[in-house]
């Protein structure tokens, strides 16, 4: 096999496996998750593991999607690592909380208390609380101690018609509590458990007459609210996220909706133990948030969905944002200590909801078209080396196609072959006669010889001597000015020099004639030959 032949096979092999590799991929690939951005949505974190999501309003309807983004591995915020989960309850704005065994989600929802399993998606009917409060906006958080859920203004008595702080002891007991008069139907504040203060805090919101810029903390003894300092603290707003940081040392209070429906996007730090607060930078236009869900793990706070502004509740933003509290700043990574980040492969268009999502979509696209480029750069290669191996085949399938090489040129003779019978065919030195040019003859077994090309196995063609087998077929080599055999047919053929020899023209001597390579002697034998053979 000729080495383009070789060449061509192994470009094919080439392509072939490159195609193979790349269908199997798209076969067995794993399509990616990309989450329908919404508000209202209902969220509880696991520090260090996962950041769930469930439910909420998107494009002005409500969803069942529930998923996670995973807090043990570091990534960027324009590609954050999400799983999808079994579909969820449908609703938005409602109290929600991660029970003390890490494992269910409690919603209440519709004045139903459901339990969505986060490691198995199985949500399970609870039995109805009484007297449960029907204002829509309402938060929940637990008391990890006792397990007690906790919900300002969530229990209603009859008569009067106020609601109450609900603590209910799951799944059949509960408690209420007086409030001050600000919390007279107060919905969508803000609200966290601290654990190294064991106690509730409670922030913000509105009722029909105003919005809350108050903190409160509850008194876990008689189950009273008391003020706690707001100096420095947050302006008056709704919906925004507070999140407990540190074991509850520090809470974080960020984003919101203000007075005259401006969105916020400012973020604030309260320390439990001295009761006072901190400001950190504001995160700008692109950052403003109201109706979104957050979470804290490590030195970082991760906010997802909401809207960056009121006039645009029916497109609920899909960026994510984070910020450092350690590098007191806002940043696109969230970073595990020890675990490096992804390389970059960003989701253009975060909000799809598909399972396929749209960085699927422009992976599948990028490998479609590196596998034209690479065909279209093959194929002609393969087709080119493939025709040149086809021509050398042609050549060598013919009888005149035979690839016939010079013997060594002079001071470059090869020996002999020894110990053999075989005649050789020597080249004699050259000299001023052109019968010193000719090449020499020897028969070893005194059979007349007859020069023909013969390729031998491994090495390049060499003219060398074939015995014939009729001794009486073919006369002696002349050695003249060039080489002349007899054929077959017993008639001697001159060579060229005796031929120029016995005919001058105008009368001048006649020229020795050229030397001519063994090629060109044969074929002109070859062309002798044919003529005798027609007579």
């Amino acid at each position: 096999m000729s080495l383009g032949h070789r060449l061509s096979v192994i470009f094919l092999v080439l392509h072939i496996l490159l195609v193979s590799s790349r269908y199997i991929q798209l076969a067995y690939a794993k399509p990616s998750f990309t989450p329908v951005s919404t508000g209202g949505s209902a969220s509880v974190c696991v520090e260090g593991k996962a950041f769930y999501i469930q439910a909420g309003i998107s494009n002005q309807s409500m969803t069942r999607q529930v998923f996670k983004i995973s807090l043990d591995t570091s990534w960027v915020a324009s590609n954050p690592p999400y799983t999808k989960m079994p579909d969820g309850i449908l609703d938005n704005h409602f109290p929600n909380a991660l029970m003390n065994d890490g494992v269910n989600w409690l919603a209440i929802t519709n004045g139903s208390f459901v339990t969505y399993n986060i490691f198995t998606g199985e949500l399970t009917q609870k039995p109805p609380i009484a007297n449960y409060s029907s204002l829509l906006g309402l938060r929940a958080t637990l008391d990890p101690n006792t397990n007690n859920v906790i919900i300002p203004n969530g229990f209603r008595a009859y008569p009067p018609m106020t609601a109450t702080t609900m603590i209910f002891f799951p799944w059949n007991q509960a408690v209420a509590s007086n409030l001050q008069p600000i919390f007279s139907d107060l919905v969508r504040y803000s609200i966290t458990w601290s654990q190294s203060a064991k106690t509730v805090f409670l922030f913000g919101g509105r009722n029909p007459a105003r919005l809350s810029s108050s903190l409160y903390r509850l008194n876990m003894t008689d189950s009273s609210w008391i003020p706690v300092n707001t100096y420095d603290g947050p302006s008056a707003r709704e919906s925004a996220c507070m999140v407990a940081m540190n074991n509850g040392s520090k809470l974080a209070v960020f984003g919101g909706l203000a007075d005259f429906d401006v969105t916020q996007s400012d973020i604030f730090f309260f320390d439990v133990a001295n009761s006072t607060w901190q400001k950190g930078p504001a995160g700008g236009d692109t950052r403003a948030r109201t109706a979104h869900a957050c979470a804290a793990s490590g030195d970082a706070v991760i906010i997802w969905g909401g809207y960056t502004n009121i006039a645009t509740r029916s497109a609920p933003t899909a960026v994510t944002t984070i910020f450092n509290v350690t590098a007191n700043a806002w940043t696109d990574e969230f970073i595990v200590p020890g675990v490096a980040l992804p390389d970059p492969s960003p989701n253009s268009d975060a909000g799809s909801g598909s399972d396929s999502g749209p960085s699927s979509r422009s992976r599948l696209g990028g490998g479609a078209i590196a596998g034209i480029v690479v065909s279209a750069v093959a194929m002609p290669i393969i087709l080119y080396l493939g025709k040149k191996w086809y021509s050398r085949q042609r050549k060598s399938d013919s009888p005149l196609g035979e690839q016939l090489q010079e013997r060594p040129h002079q001071g470059q003779e090869e020996p002999p072959n020894q110990g053999s019978h075989e005649p050789q065919v020597q080249r004699g030195q050259r000299g001023n006669g052109p019968a010193e040019s000719a090449y020499k003859v020897e028969a070893t077994n005194g059979q007349t010889e007859a020069l023909q090309p013969v390729r031998q196995p491994h090495a390049p063609p060499q003219l060398i001597v074939s015995t014939s087998a009729n001794p009486h077929a073919l006369g002696a080599a002349a050695t003249a000015a060039g080489s002349s055999f007899q054929r077959a047919s017993g008639h001697p053929q001159s060579s060229v020099a005796q031929r120029n020899a016995a005919n001058p023209q105008d009368g001048r001597a006649s020229r020795p004639a050229p030397d001519k390579s063994p090629r060109s002697q044969l074929l002109e034998c070859f062309a002798e030959r044919n003529a005798l053979n027609q007579v």
